[in-house]
């Protein structure tokens, strides 16, 4: 992806969903916990990034990612370009320490996940 002028290499993260039945077992922040590490074994990969809705939010954040406000382009279903003013929850995950995260509008390079 591009912040800015600067091209990043990250991994994304979404959709995570716990059944029902499951909740309260700590299963998400489990599952976001190995993401990281993950991230972290691979060493070239600066930041996690996670589009969610509002209600979300609180659960990402306990994970240990940042809210941050932005412009997103990215590309549509059908390959149209795509542009989300800044608002929705957008949230990266400082793998590498956060400075590396620089100012300006995000540019996914393809569709969002």
């Amino acid at each position: 992806m591009t912040v800015g002028t600067q091209a990043l290499a990250i991994a994304g993260v979404g959709g995570v969903s716990i059944c029902a039945d499951a909740r309260g077992a700590r299963l998400g922040s489990k599952l976001m916990s190995w993401a990281a590490q993950s991230m972290r074994d691979l060493g070239h990969v600066p930041i996690g990034y996670s589009g969610c809705q509002e209600q979300v939010v609180p659960f990402y954040e306990s994970c240990g990612e940042t809210r941050i406000s932005a412009r997103e382009r990215s590309a549509g279903c059908e390959g149209e370009p795509a542009l989300q003013e800044p608002g929705p929850p957008i949230l990266v995950l400082p793998v590498a320490p956060l400075e590396m995260w620089t100012e300006g509008d995000i540019d996914l390079r393809g569709r969002a996940w």
